[in-house]
């Protein structure tokens, strides 16, 4: 079997959106939970992998797109959206990570409340809603029964809304 750098970007790139999906119950289970460290503790592993999960699938996309870009039936406008779009996936999927170690460190020292939860569920909640927002756009790159009309144009010197 010949894995290119397109099979490996599709390999990852569900990884954080599962990830981030799979630690809102997690997280909200342990805000009302007797064992909030141990929820605690479960989110931050999982969140931590979909953070790798996340950082894998941005940088194999550059791969990818050097083995799909001027294939028939890519839209070369959904790819560019869904390169820009990725950068904020991956970093706000990070950060989620981030803030959930940082509070599972702060429980060590203090009892677990409520608002040690808010932080990172928070935060998981606007990268569960912008990795939908990444993914829509990559879903089209070469799916024509999902493209409508402007996924037909051409991307702007061959990456990006914005020409990068």
């Amino acid at each position: 079997m010949n894995i290119n750098p397109a099979h490996l970007h599709l390999l990852v790139n569900d990884a954080p959106m599962y990830g981030v999906m799979f630690a809102i119950p997690l997280l909200v289970t342990g805000s009302f939970s007797r064992a909030k460290t141990t929820w605690l503790a479960a989110a931050t592993l999982v969140l931590l992998l979909a953070a790798l999960g996340g950082a894998a699938a941005y940088f194999t996309g550059a791969g990818a797109v050097e083995v799909v870009e001027g294939m028939p039936r890519v839209s070369g406008y959904a790819l560019g959206k869904h390169h820009d779009r990725a950068v904020w996936a991956a970093v706000i999927t990070g950060v989620a990570a981030l803030s959930s170690v940082v509070m599972l460190a702060m429980s060590r020292r203090r009892p677990l409340t409520f608002t040690f939860y808010a932080l990172p569920l928070t935060l998981c909640l606007a990268a569960a809603g912008t990795l939908a927002w990444t993914s829509s756009p990559g879903g089209k790159i070469n799916h024509p029964e999902l493209q409508g009309p402007e996924d037909l144009q051409p991307a702007s010197h061959g990456h990006g809304e914005h020409g990068h």
